[in-house]
């Protein structure tokens, strides 16, 4: 069961033609669905069917294959309204529709895989110029490598050791660029790298027309479970990592949404 109207999920939807191009996929779900798969699109799980329902109809195991659909918030003053996009809705907008609405001078949140084609899909809209921001080192960050040397091939600027604090906008509320403040490595923690900490340098102001958070991805399950007992830790849902059975017999569950 697919809530979309065609199968791929985030890739399809999130990962841009030129990394993943579609006559690929497309062979892909074609194989899956030549072994005697059954796609349905446009069917979402607390929406038009529940787990209890599969149950009901005679499904003996139900996987969930949901991800961590929903991005993460930067949490700054001055990110709600207009100029400020969460970078999976941008990427999906893009992705499927063709095209989306873009800044002149954009500035992009944020090290991942999802920042930096959020980055790359800016310049392919018509973006003057596009800025990455990461609290941390290139060292550290999440993205792939090949994937950070492509955004600096094609003109993208990073800086790192940097965090915003403040997104200032104009008297018409539209966005005039980020105060920033400059970080520090210091001690490590719970993922094995450095914390970031603010330094003791003055902040400093990024000029931009619109911001794009890469910060991070969630999953809300209080709807998608519907009552049933699946065990939960911090809205990730809890499988055995061998097995992928959930704390309900025939539920199981794995991808980001399990990790």
């Amino acid at each position: 069961f697919e809530k979309e109207d065609s199968a791929g999920g985030m890739l399809v939807q999130a990962i841009p033609a030129y990394r993943l191009p579609r006559e690929e996929l497309g062979r892909e779900v074609s194989m899956i669905q030549s072994m005697g798969v059954t796609i349905e699109t446009n069917k979402a799980l607390g929406r038009d069917f529940t787990l209890q329902g599969l149950k009901d109809e005679g499904y003996d195991a139900v996987f969930l294959g949901l991800g961590a659909p929903e991005g993460l918030k930067i949490g700054v003053t001055g990110e709600e309204g207009e100029g400020v996009t969460e970078a999976l809705n941008f990427l999906r907008e893009y992705n499927v529709h063709g095209t989306t609405a873009v800044g002149k001078q954009v500035v992009v949140v944020g090290a991942g895989n999802s920042a930096m084609d959020a980055a790359r899909t800016a310049i392919r809209l018509g973006a003057e110029h596009v800025t990455v921001l990461y609290r941390r080192t290139r060292a550290e960050m999440p993205a792939w490598a090949e994937e950070v040397d492509a955004t600096a091939d094609e003109g993208i600027e990073l800086k790192t050791l940097v965090a915003p604090k403040e997104i200032v906008r104009g008297p018409k509320g539209e966005v005039k660029g980020l105060i920033c403040t400059t970080m520090d490595l210091g001690p490590f923690d719970s993922s094995g790298r450095r914390k970031p900490v603010e330094s003791h340098s003055p902040d400093f102001f990024i000029e931009c027309d619109h911001v794009i958070a890469a910060i991070g991805q969630s999953l809300d399950t209080g709807d998608l479970l519907d009552g049933m007992e699946v065990q939960t830790e911090r809205n990730w849902i809890k499988a055995d990592p061998t097995t992928g059975q959930t704390s309900v017999e025939w539920i199981f569950a794995g991808g980001d949404a399990a990790t």
